[in-house]
């Protein structure tokens, strides 16, 4: 899925996104609670991220 399909995927649904944006993160619980309750992520590639959320798979970095 290419990223604009996957942002409009995001977008066109009726449900809550979850956006942590930081400068500087470990492996963020709420980020992990979020990927629990299914929800769209967009977030920071800082830290742990990157190993947890990929590109256009199951987040977006912001």
């Amino acid at each position: 899925m290419s990223n604009s399909n996957f942002l409009v995927d995001i977008l066109t649904k009726d449900r809550p996104v979850f956006v942590l944006t930081s400068y500087n993160e470990g492996l963020p619980l709420a980020m992990l609670k979020a990927m629990a309750w299914e929800l769209p992520l967009i977030v920071t590639p800082v830290g742990g991220i990157p190993e947890i959320v990929s590109e256009s798979e199951n987040g977006l970095y912001s």
